[in-house]
């Protein structure tokens, strides 16, 4: 038998201001590595399902460290009131934490990127709702990640009151948990900051958020802090050295015989640096000064006054692409321009910033690119140029006119625009709508055929997920054709709705050649994106790759980007790699349009310039890039040379003509989103 002292304090001896007796010691302090063990639990379980090619690293070393620190604060409220209050306000943000997970998952699912705030606007809240039942599918698939998610909720709910009493803490152990969170918080940003420069993680930390990156650097709960700082203070402005042109590890040659004029206008950038009182204009004069502008060529202006159908064609790919099955596509793919080395990278706004890059010859990194767009100058679209020299100017969408902002941003790009719900009338009400019935009612609607010179533009949908029997409605009706395929349902499913594209490119041609205007028009089509809500087993499928990490196989990024007229003689084979946004500036110079190939971030395919590929959003890493000397994979800071160049240089200019490429894709990055954000053409004033 023993007496206690009634004066003796017991909450002296621990964190916790009441101690029972009838609980042992260790459920005194269970709860305090609760939540920094939570939070980097559920950030592991986020790394492990979408970026295993790069678990390990630093990357997993800042997110410990970010987690200790948010851990700790959230301890802190957890331990204010009573053990029963405690408990309820634990639970309720579990509640909140899982559902952030579980929504950023969902949302890298559907569309290759993860959410953030600043690409999120009512009207893109509108567009969600329009493809709810490709949420649903997201959803299923994302059931694995949300159980795992859920097991600290599920575990405390039952185990907690029992094993790790949420009890309230004194104030002076509320002051150390504090002092661990900033210690463990600038610890973190100490060592992100030593690593710093092109690409590096200091950068990304930094700069205007970009979402794949962030989660990859520093985690979900990180980018989420991130994101919302920026959304109330506005992103940090980047300034980037520029890279000033180099030929680095070029091949000598001979003087040509023709020497071309450069591909500019005349922009005087010395006046527009002395006079400009914005900094970051200023500085975007100065970037725009040093580029290198491309050179016409022997195929400036073979175009000029011809006919211009310029498509944007959803989810495709031209892995089905068959001289029996698709005659029309087949004969546009190799009797016109056959570029050999075409991509379609994703830039992290889905067919908002694919379709984007197509119509711009700039990318942007988030959905909201159209709706900027509309409230901006944009004198380099295929729209405005050619309205500027007479043309008469359509564009078209078989989905609601509004999505993406469009009836602002294509208005704005020069078209008269109709779409589901202002004008394009007559077409089956389906889910998804046919890309045949639009190119027929386009021109019932507007009888654009009989208004030569014409540029019509169009975005199909018939291409869109969901690839399943059910799912999309012109998967259905040519089911017909893909009886005995050697292929599973959802990539038989896949062809059959891309299936329109066939027969709208057919009865294009038909009704141009009946008009006898075939030879004087020409067809540009490439994708927004690879149909990237496949699986990885049927994406491997479809496209013969190995099914392990295919996301980050550059492989599975090469597209089709079809240039071709009838009245061409011969096709026109074209190694050089390129993608999306070279689109504008190629056709630009081939139709002998007035330009300045400084101004944006693609390039002619088919001048003298050096071909560069920016391969964006893979699981592993951004800001991949492809040349013609070799291919680069950021996340590995791995540079592969060409075979046909091997031996031909050394380590030292290999390592320098990779950092020369590194800062260029870096400052057309930079530069290309600006010119979105600041409205920068309104400055050079090209009118």
């Amino acid at each position: 038998m023993f007496k206690v002292n009634p004066d003796w304090d017991k909450s002296r001896h621990s964190g916790f201001s009441t101690v029972s007796r009838s609980k042992p010691k260790v459920k005194r302090f269970s709860f305090l590595w609760f939540w920094p063990a939570t939070i980097f639990y559920m950030e592991i379980i986020m790394r492990a399902f979408v970026y295993s090619n790069t678990f390990f690293g630093m990357g997993l070393i800042y997110t410990l460290l970010f987690s200790l620190s948010v851990g700790a604060i959230l301890t802190v409220l957890c331990t204010i009131g009573t053990h029963k209050v405690n408990r309820r306000v634990t639970i309720g943000l579990l509640l909140i934490i899982l559902f952030i997970f579980g929504f950023h998952y969902v949302c890298r699912l559907q569309f290759q990127t993860f959410f953030t705030l600043s690409s999120f606007g009512v009207e893109e809240a509108e567009n969600v709702t329009e493809f709810w039942k490709e949420a649903l599918v997201a959803i299923g698939r994302s059931i694995p990640a949300i159980i795992l998610f859920s097991i600290p909720l599920v575990a405390y709910a039952i185990f907690g009151k029992k094993h790790m009493p949420a009890m309230k803490t004194r104030q002076n152990f509320k002051i150390l948990a504090l002092i661990v969170s900033v210690i463990a918080h600038l610890l973190c940003y100490i060592i992100i900051m030593l690593n710093s420069g092109t690409n590096s993680d200091a950068h990304y930390y930094k700069s205007a958020i970009q979402a794949n990156e962030t989660v990859k650097r520093f985690g979900i709960v990180t980018t989420t802090r991130i994101d919302l700082t920026q959304l109330i203070f506005g992103a940090p402005e980047t300034i980037v050295d520029h890279p000033v042109d180099q030929n680095i590890l070029s091949e000598s040659s001979s003087e040509p015989e023709i020497v071309y004029d450069d591909n500019v206008m005349d922009i005087d950038f010395d006046s527009l640096i002395a006079n400009e009182s914005n900094s970051t204009i200023k500085d975007m004069h100065k970037y725009f000064s040093t580029v290198a502008p491309t050179k016409q060529n022997e195929f400036t202006g073979i175009f000029k006054g011809k006919n211009l159908i310029h498509l944007t064609l959803e989810g495709f790919c031209p892995e089905f692409v068959t001289p029996e099955l698709t005659p029309t596509l087949y004969k546009m793919a190799t009797e016109g321009f056959v570029f050999e080395n075409f991509y379609n990278t994703l830039w992290g706004g889905s067919t908002a910033s694919g379709e984007y890059a197509n119509m711009t010859g700039n990318f942007y990194n988030a959905a909201t690119c159209l709706r900027k767009s509309g409230d901006t100058e944009q004198p380099f679209v295929l729209g405005n140029q050619m309205k500027k020299i007479g043309y008469k100017t359509y564009a078209y969408h078989n989905n609601t006119y509004t999505y993406y902002t469009r009836n602002k941003s294509h208005p704005n790009f020069g078209y008269s625009y109709k779409g589901i719900g202002n004008g394009l009338t007559g077409l089956k009400s389906c889910w998804p709508r046919s890309d045949l019935e639009m190119a027929v009612q386009s021109i019932n609607v507007d009888n654009w055929i009989d208004q030569t010179p014409f540029h019509v533009y169009y975005m199909t949908v018939s291409g869109h997920c969901n690839y399943t029997w059910n799912g999309n409605q012109m998967a259905v009706r040519h089911r017909d054709i893909t009886e005995g395929m050697e292929y599973s349902e959802n990539i038989k499913a896949y062809i059959a709705c891309n299936y329109e594209v066939e027969l709208m490119l057919a009865e294009l041609v038909r009704q141009l050649d009946e008009k006898g205007i075939l030879d004087d028009t020409v067809f540009v089509m490439t994708a927004d994106h690879y149909p990237y809500a496949l699986e990885d087993d049927e994406l491997a499928e479809l496209y013969g790759l190995p099914e392990s990490h295919i996301r980050d196989n550059f492989d599975l990024y090469r597209n089709a980007l079809y240039i071709w007229s009838s009245s061409m003689e011969s096709p026109v084979k074209v190694s050089k790699p390129c993608s999306a946004i070279d689109v504008v500036p190629t056709i630009s110079n081939l139709f002998g349009l007035e330009y300045d190939s400084r101004l944006l971030a693609g390039k002619d395919i088919l001048s003298t310039s050096e071909g560069l590929v920016i391969l964006n959003c893979l699981p592993s890493g951004s800001w991949n890039w492809i040349t013609d000397k070799g291919s680069y994979k950021a996340w590995r800071d791995e540079f592969t040379l060409n075979p046909e160049f091997e031996g031909q240089y050394t380590e030292e200019q290999l390592e320098e003509y990779v950092d020369y490429i590194n800062k260029v894709v870096n400052a057309k990055h930079v530069y290309s989103l600006k010119t979105l954000d600041k409205n920068y053409y309104k400055y050079l004033k090209l009118d």
